[in-house]
């Protein structure tokens, strides 16, 4: 009788010891995937690339802010499903400037979205010379964004009117510094389109790489004048994301610049998203 109990005891523990095991295993790679998936969920913010845009918006209810440089500050929140707005303010430095911006935007599908961006720069410089003045700049133009989240290309086109004559200046006159244009020409409202190309690319759970190329086509001769290049690193903090990136001017005499600056501008930009 005894034998026979113990028979089936031995029976019975190898009948139920793979299931055993089989379920440890299980419960040991569930803890092993969530270790995972805390390691390298980190902080994102697929809203831009270095600086330009992107078509992907703010969730509804979603709040960003991101720092550039400490000179220009951009708060942004989800209004509705599919309308972010915004607001970007630069530290008063020779003038005092902010800019509403909002942005419709709709997924197409899950690694395409498309997107319209408007925005109106307002700027009002304090300096003796440039005392009472008051320049605007109002854009409009469509984004497309395709990938997912932690990798993506950016494509837009923005249309810009302005009476700035530092964004006349730094497109036509800082391109041409001899041009003899008169200053009431660059006083008049003018008018210039800035096609963009960018990519983010996820290495790593902490790093990125990023890229992006902008073209400046200037009303008075329809060419390309000044064309900035942007490029670095994004790392994904758990909270923030901090961006080291650096603007390259490409334009025909850009090498006075490039031989003291021969890697770009720096460009620090810090960026956080509630909740």
């Amino acid at each position: 009788m005894n034998a026979c109990r113990k028979n089936s005891l031995y029976l019975l523990v190898f009948l139920l010891l793979p299931s055993a095991v089989f379920a440890a295993e299980q419960e040991s790679s569930k803890e092993t995937e969530k270790i995972f998936e805390e390691k390298t969920t980190r902080a994102s913010d697929s809203t831009r690339v270095v600086y330009a845009p992107t078509a992907v918006g703010r969730e509804k209810g979603e709040v960003g802010l991101t720092v550039y440089d400490l000179a220009l500050y951009d708060i942004e929140y989800g209004l509705f499903k599919h309308l972010e707005v915004g607001l970007y303010v630069a530290a008063p430095i020779t003038f005092v400037a902010f800019a509403p911006h909002a942005k419709l935007w709709s997924r197409l599908s899950p690694s395409a979205t498309l997107a319209l961006n408007a925005s109106g720069d307002f700027i009002f410089p304090y300096l003796e010379n440039d005392r009472g003045q008051q320049w605007w700049i109002l854009s409009a133009g469509p984004l497309l964004t395709l990938g997912s989240s932690k990798t993506y290309f950016n494509l837009g086109v923005n249309m810009s009117g302005t009476n700035s004559p530092i964004h006349r200046g730094l497109i036509e006159g800082f391109v041409s510094p001899s041009s003899k244009q008169s200053s009431q020409d660059y006083d008049k409202p003018w008018w210039f389109i800035s096609p963009s190309i960018g990519a983010v690319l996820r290495v790593s759970a902490k790093v990125s790489l990023m890229f992006q190329a902008e073209m400046f086509i200037a009303q008075s001769a329809g060419l390309i004048k000044f064309s900035p290049v942007s490029y670095g690193l994004r790392f994904h903090g758990k909270h923030v994301v901090l961006d080291a990136a650096f603007v390259l001017p490409v334009y025909k005499d850009m090498w006075e610049i490039v031989k003291y600056c021969p890697i770009g501008f720096p460009l620090i930009t810090i960026s956080k998203t509630w909740p």
